[in-house]
């Protein structure tokens, strides 16, 4: 049986664990800060448990603050005493240089000796998680999307109603994306490279950004930042990986798009803009910026229960622009209505039938 694990809430322990580091490594520690750490600390016993935890896998990488004087040793301490007794004693710990996200990153290390080898990640929600694990399964809902802190720093989004699955070692970092769409801003690491399975095709970067959006068995690649290889030919089950020969292998650059099934049907470069527009997603949002109608109801249908149908021909291949937020079918029809004369004439069955206003007014002259 598959363990469910709920993605961690932003006020949990952990997060306010490293928003102190933070604080701490920014230069700007005031005595009302370390007041305030002490009133934190004092307020759960929890919260010294988890801090030193944290601290300590980080003190160990030599990537930490000396905390000595807000941890002081007990008398007679000649070195620091375990974290797992809840005894402070951190002036051994030398200072650290890493980064926001590298930090959440490492922290979590802490937790992944405690996972299973097979876990599954749910989203309620735009949420931010930050889990490690040998093999994890991330999954989102109709309409959610969800960010990804993997254990070696990169980053993974997921779209609406997507599912992939990390599996990470010394060798190599792998994903498969099973279905949906997902970002990926990858951690540099030449040694380990980082390829992302999707369909009959393989996506690798060394450290780069770029997304991967599965449509009906056609994968769509969209590089945003650096430069991918994109093979197919490749059939992946989860971690089986058939050992064929690749049908056709494209090397993509920054603003290049690419399509594949059995093998890569096109690639193009377009302008950074539309690279940005397609990924609007990420912060909530979808960007048209004149595409027909038929093409903005096929992308809004991904996020929505209720479904939307053209109802009257002449309007297909009007063209829409604005942006608006991912769900959001009021905001949605009250731009068609608005701004292009598009209204609801009809409902059954959880569809929503669209046609002009146009022809509405000259059907019931």
């Amino acid at each position: 049986m598959k363990n469910i694990v709920p993605f961690p809430e932003k006020d949990n322990l952990q997060d306010s664990a490293i928003q102190w580091l933070v604080k701490m490594e920014d230069g700007d520690w005031t005595e009302r800060d370390k007041a305030e750490f002490h009133a934190w600390l004092a307020s759960d016993p929890r919260h010294r448990e988890i801090f030193l935890k944290v601290a300590s896998f980080w003190g160990e990488i030599e990537m930490i603050t000396a905390l000595a004087d807000l941890f002081p040793r007990e008398k007679g301490q000649k070195g620091p005493r375990s974290v797992e007794t809840g005894i402070s004693g951190l002036g051994w710990i030398r200072p650290w240089r890493v980064g926001w996200v590298a930090g959440l990153a490492l922290c979590f290390l802490l937790v992944a000796v405690l996972m299973p080898a097979v876990v599954v990640q749910r989203t309620t929600g735009t949420t931010e998680q930050v889990v490690e694990s040998v093999d994890v399964l991330y999954e989102t809902r109709l309409g959610e999307q969800t960010r990804a802190v993997l254990n070696d720093g990169s980053i993974m989004t997921l779209n609406t109603l997507s599912r992939a699955k990390v599996r990470f070692d010394d060798k190599e970092r792998i994903v498969y994306l099973e279905s949906g769409e997902a970002h990926f801003e990858v951690a540099k690491n030449k040694d380990r490279p980082f390829s992302v399975y999707a369909e009959k095709g393989r996506i690798t970067a060394v450290g780069t950004a770029f997304s991967v959006r599965i449509d009906e068995q056609q994968v769509n690649v969209t590089v945003s930042e650096g430069s991918v290889e994109v093979t197919t030919g490749i059939e992946s089950k989860n971690t089986d990986i058939a050992k064929v020969q690749p049908v056709s292998t494209v090397i993509l650059n920054e603003s290049g798009i690419v399509n594949y099934r059995d093998s890569i049907e096109y690639f193009e470069y377009i302008e950074p803009e539309k690279i940005e527009n397609k990924l609007a997603w990420k912060g909530g949002k979808l960007a048209f910026k004149g595409e027909t109608l038929e093409q903005v109801i096929t992308e809004t249908n991904r996020y929505t229960q209720q479904k939307l149908e053209i109802a009257d021909p002449s309007i297909s291949n009007v063209q829409i622009g604005g942006y608006l937020d991912v769900g959001d079918l009021d905001q949605l029809l009250a731009l068609f209505k608005g701004s292009f004369g598009i209204e609801v004439i009809h409902v059954k069955d959880n569809v929503l039938y669209l046609a002009s206003s146009a022809n509405i007014e000259a059907t019931n002259h």
